[in-house]
């Protein structure tokens, strides 16, 4: 099945008519395109051999901002395809402003919502892939445990580490109580996780859970608040939670649980 580009337009971040294409005004299924700024600059990185992905060139004075802004592509009809904001804040990818990495779409298939910063995440490498994708799905037996070390062969491909070699498991990451200094909020102990995810691995679904009984786990805002992520270089990032209540008295007076949980896409 062939999409037909007649009339459609990014409107704001960049400003491209697709009747322009370079390409023509139809695009097959799945098939990804690039538009540039620079075509000259764009094939002395990354070579001509992409040239038969490249749209077009966008006009300089409409070029992205570093900072982030507003998205918007429209319909022949005027009708909004996409609109929204991208930024370069937490939890935002911060390794896609300015140190070399893509700021890329995890699972675009899924339709996921463009505005959501979780639904982004940083190229695995620099440069990023344009016009292709550095996805890298997992594959076999999601249950299997090769190394037996006692991590699933899905949990390693989430956390970027080799169910073949025990050595390669998250021994370094795991969770901690850390005194914080939040804005507003006297200096108190908070529970942390950290773990080790794997960029490429888009068919996963992250999950940092705390009980309140031990039966129920629960996540998101006002649960677990999202402190960082550190992109690593190796096509892996550190990224660190916090239990959204402090936990109180000393450390050791009463048991507190955090934990990772992993889903498949």
């Amino acid at each position: 099945r062939h999409i037909d580009l007649g009339g459609l337009a990014f409107t704001s971040g960049i400003g491209f008519t697709f009747d322009e294409s370079l390409l023509g005004r139809t695009m097959a299924s799945g098939q990804r395109i690039v538009l540039v700024n620079n075509l000259a600059a764009f094939e002395m990185r990354y070579g001509s051999e992409l040239g038969g992905l490249i749209a077009g060139e966008f006009a300089d004075d409409t070029r992205l901002s570093n900072d982030g802004e507003q998205v918007t592509l429209v319909g022949a009809g005027g009708e909004v395809i996409r609109d929204f904001i991208f930024n370069d804040v937490p939890p935002w990818p911060e390794a896609a402003d300015g140190a070399g990495f893509s700021l890329v779409l995890v699972a675009p298939l899924t339709n996921p919502d463009h505005g959501d910063p979780g639904s982004w995440r940083a190229s695995t490498t620099v440069g990023g892939n344009p016009g292709s994708s550095d996805h890298a799905p997992f594959m076999g037996d999601p249950d299997a445990d090769q190394d037996l070390d006692g991590l699933s062969a899905f949990l390693e491909h989430a956390l970027g580490s080799d169910d073949t070699d025990p050595a390669s498991g998250p021994q370094r990451y795991g969770a901690t109580v850390q005194r914080l200094e939040l804005e507003g909020v006297a200096p108190d102990d908070y529970l942390l996780l950290n773990y080790r995810r794997n960029l490429a691995a888009d068919d996963v679904i992250y999950l940092v859970e705390v009980p309140p009984d031990l039966v129920t786990w629960n996540s998101g805002t006002g649960i677990v608040e999202y402190l960082s992520e550190v992109h690593q270089g190796d096509g892996t990032s550190i990224v660190t939670y916090r239990s959204s209540t402090p936990i109180g008295g000393a450390e050791g007076e009463v048991a507190h649980y955090i934990r990772l949980r992993v889903a498949g896409r």
